[in-house]
C-alpha cells in the first residue's frame, strides 16, 4: 500500500475510534515526504491523546516549535491532561492563532475547534462551531467537518440542528459509522419513533459489525433480557 493510502486508512481508524489500529498503520508507514510525515506526526500524537499518553506528547514537543500545528497540539494534550489551565490554553490559542493560517492548513483549525470543545464554555463552543463552518466554506463539507459541526451543536443543546448536519453527511457518506451513531444520539434526544433509531443500529450493523458501540447495545440488550426472564420467573411462581 502507497504511504499516502496506508494515511488515509489510519485517519479512518482514528475517526472510528480504533486508535490502536490507527497507530499501528502510522507506525508502519515510511516515507521521505516532509508533509507527509509531519500529517503521520500530528496524527501520532492525536493518537497518544486520545489514549490518555500525554506525558509523551508534553515531552516530545517543545513548547515553543517551530510549526503551529505542533504547539497547538501540546496544548490539547495539556488541557486533557489537566496540567494546564484553561485560562494558559486560552492565553496559548490566542497567542498561536494570529495572522492568517495557510490556505492548507485546516489541521491547526481542527485541533484548535477540539481544544474549544473540551473547555465547554458556551462562547467557545460557538467559536468551534464557527470554525467548522469556515473549514467547509474555505474547503468543502466532509463527513469528518460536518460531525464536528455537529458535535458543537449538539454540545450546545440544539439537536433539532445537528439532525440536517449529520444528513448531509449521511447524503456524503451513507456507510460512515461516527455519524450513524451520532444520528442515535440526536434521533434519541428529539424523541424519534424506536424504528428510526433501530434503523440506524441496522446500517451500523451493515457498516461494521464488530463495532465498540454495538457491543455497548448487545450488552444492554442481554441485561434487558435476563432483568425480563427473572420478572417473568417470579411472575409465574407467584400465580401458582
Amino acid at each position: 500500500m502507497d504511504p499516502e493510502s496506508a494515511f488515509q486508512d489510519a485517519m479512518d481508524s482514528f475517526t472510528l475510534c480504533n486508535f490502536q489500529e490507527c497507530l499501528k498503520g502510522l507506525h508502519s508507514i515510511n516515507s521521505k515526504d516532509p508533509q507527509l510525515r509531519q500529517k503521520v506526526e500530528l496524527l501520532t500524537y492525536r493518537a497518544y491523546i486520545a489514549q490518555r499518553k500525554y506525558n509523551v506528547v508534553m515531552n516530545e514537543i517543545t513548547e515553543n516549535h517551530e510549526v503551529l500545528s505542533y504547539r497547538l497540539v501540546r496544548l490539547l494534550a495539556g488541557l486533557q491532561s489537566g496540567t494546564v489551565s484553561k485560562e494558559k490554553v486560552l492565553e496559548g490559542l490566542s497567542s498561536n492563532l494570529t495572522g492568517d493560517l495557510p490556505a492548507s492548513d485546516d489541521t491547526c483549525l481542527i485541533i484548535a475547534a477540539t481544544i474549544y470543545m473540551y473547555l465547554v464554555g458556551g462562547d467557545k463552543l460557538n467559536e468551534a462551531l464557527s470554525i467548522y463552518q469556515e473549514l467547509q466554506e474555505k474547503y468543502k463539507p466532509t463527513p469528518l467537518l460536518l460531525n464536528g459541526q455537529a458535535a458543537a451543536l449538539m454540545a450546545m443543546g440544539r439537536w433539532a440542528d445537528a439532525e440536517p448536519v449529520l444528513q448531509q453527511s449521511l447524503d456524503m457518506e451513507p456507510s460512515h459509522t461516527e455519524t450513524l451513531i451520532n444520528m442515535m444520539v440526536v434521533s434519541q434526544h428529539t424523541g424519534k419513533p424506536a424504528e428510526i433509531m433501530n434503523r440506524f443500529i441496522s446500517q451500523l450493523r451493515d457498516c461494521d459489525k464488530n463495532h465498540p458501540f454495538l457491543d455497548s447495545i448487545n450488552s444492554m440488550d442481554q441485561l434487558f433480557e435476563e432483568a425480563k426472564g427473572q420478572i417473568t420467573a417470579k411472575i409465574q411462581k407467584n400465580v401458582a
